[in-house]
């Protein structure tokens, strides 16, 4: 179980949250939603450990990996998609081990013929599949999302989203994805968090029974 225990967390002067408690089940999708400067990514960041709480405190069970994918796809442009993924993997298996793995993940994703092409050469949501792939394909146990679906076009957001579905689908993780977008939250998450006010504290809490047609009104109330 992923706890935050009280966690605060203040700028100077400027008090983000207070004392937010939760639990957050393993082994399944949970979103953090909110509306623009809420504080989602310092929250999901306060969880990977990139930050450090004001006060209280997070719990995470034993020692574990963790994997980010954030706005921008920070791939090395130098390298092709393979390399990109080969990069991450190899201090940890066999050249053999690695090249199956690569393969697997591209092939989810529909980019194995891609795999030694340059990036300059994909379309942006190739490549932000590309850094998808990389993610998953790192032996992580927490998997995050900081808004990589943002600002995207209508195609290139369907891309990721298919891409997201495919792989999470073969290969389920604990993952904690930030959006403001409730249709994205709806189709992704197993379980939804909705994150408001100033300081900011958990307004609703649904898990998947509860998505119906009426959920996306009820939420954007709380928001």
């Amino acid at each position: 179980m992923i706890k935050l225990e009280n966690v605060s967390k203040s700028f100077g002067d400027s008090i983000l949250f207070e004392n937010l408690n939760a639990e957050f089940k393993e082994h399944q999708a949970t979103c953090i939603l909110g509306g623009s400067g809420v504080g989602k990514t310092t929250l999901i960041n306060l969880l990977a450990g990139l930050t450090e709480p004001t006060s209280g405190r997070v719990v995470l069970p034993g020692d574990m990996r963790m994997s980010y994918v954030f706005q921008e796809t920070r791939l090395l442009p130098w390298f092709d998609a393979y390399s990109n993924i080969d990069f991450v993997l190899k201090n940890l298996y066999t050249k053999e081990e690695r090249h199956k793995i690569i393969r697997r993940y591209l092939d989810l994703v529909g980019l194995l013929k891609y795999a030694h092409e340059p990036l300059s050469s994909l379309s942006g949501g190739m490549v932000q599949r590309v850094a998808l792939c990389r993610a998953f394909a790192y032996p992580s146990q927490l998997l995050f999302l900081d808004e990589p679906f943002k600002g995207l076009d209508t195609k290139l957001k369907e891309e990721l989203l298919e891409a997201f579905c495919c792989i999470y689908e073969k290969d389920k993780r604990t993952v904690f994805f930030v959006t403001h977008d409730i249709e994205d939250a709806l189709r992704l998450a197993d379980e939804i968090y909705v994150l408001a006010g100033r300081p900011a504290s958990f307004a609703g809490h649904f898990t998947r029974p509860q998505f119906d047609q009426t959920l996306p009104r009820q939420i954007i109330e709380l928001m």
